[in-house]
């Protein structure tokens, strides 16, 4: 099953890009910074597996003929950490499946509501070489990490929208991929509001099935919004993978309550 728990404590390197003022850095130190109150959001994706006839045909996403089905994608859990919670927001919930990363949606996943966290439905089958999933233009989580003072007026929700991954399938027996086995987003609060400084983002590879791209690097964008108003972006880092590990930190302390990320996986960039 693959599982995409993002949860509220933000997702290494040493390049970095600054921006009208502000860098985004990374560093290869695999170590947790420890600065500030967070929140986390974790999302771990289970191992591809191996396409039957029988989910070809109940698939919400899929490549024209079942011959060019490679793997299959389970939808996903996103889940927060302790005490905060992940709650659908806009005018739709659907994670949007691009089989062979054309820019044209093959099919949708419906994202549900359970109990605090937001689960996938259904499953997507994917070709192989390049693939992306992204949350639909209506879809957006809202993030709380204080849920029993919402109303009150002492904190922003933290929003995520315009999620995309772009990642590469490999056939074989088992087959492959690109997308980390675990991506974990920690997220510093500051006042009433959200800060990079102190915040980090950390994308994991583990075993045969979930390997890092073959030019071992991994380009990240992101857009910081305080509401509808961008505040910082596109801040874009490319970072080599250490250990199977890529971590991005950041130093800016420009306040937010949105951001939008994009994740470039693929083999060859």
């Amino acid at each position: 099953m693959s599982h995409f728990s993002l949860r509220c404590h933000l997702w290494g390197g040493i390049l970095a890009i600054g921006l009208g003022g502000l860098a985004l850095q990374g560093c290869n130190d695999v170590n947790t910074p420890t600065t500030g109150p967070t929140m986390a959001v974790s999302a771990t994706v289970a191992d591809p597996a191996e396409p039957t006839a029988d989910e070809y045909a109940l698939a919400g996403a899929k490549p024209a003929t079942l011959a060019d089905a490679v793997a299959i994608m389970e939808a996903p859990v996103l889940s927060a950490s302790d005490g905060a919670v992940v709650t659908p927001a806009g005018t739709e919930s659907l994670l949007m499946v691009d089989c062979g990363d054309t820019g044209v949606t093959s099919g949708n996943l419906p994202l549900l509501q359970n109990s605090g966290r937001v689960e996938g439905n259904g499953h997507a089958m994917l070709p192989k070489g390049n693939n992306a999933i992204s949350l639909s233009p209506g879809t957006c989580f809202d993030m709380d990490d204080k849920p029993e003072l919402h109303g009150y007026g002492t904190n922003q929700l933290l929003r995520l929208s315009d999620f995309r991954v772009q990642f590469s399938v490999h056939e074989g027996r088992p087959p492959s991929w690109t997308m980390p086995s675990q991506h974990v987003l920690h997220i510093v609060r500051h006042r009433k509001m959200f800060v990079l400084n102190g915040s980090f983002l950390e994308l994991r590879w583990n075993g045969r099935k979930s390997v890092p791209p073959m030019d071992n690097l991994v380009t990240i964008t992101a857009d910081l919004y305080n509401g509808t108003t961008k505040v910082a972006g596109p801040l874009k880092k490319t970072v080599p993978v250490y250990n199977n590990t890529a971590l991005f930190t950041s130093s800016t302390n420009v306040e937010f309550n949105r951001v939008a990320i994009s994740i470039d996986l693929r083999d060859a960039k």
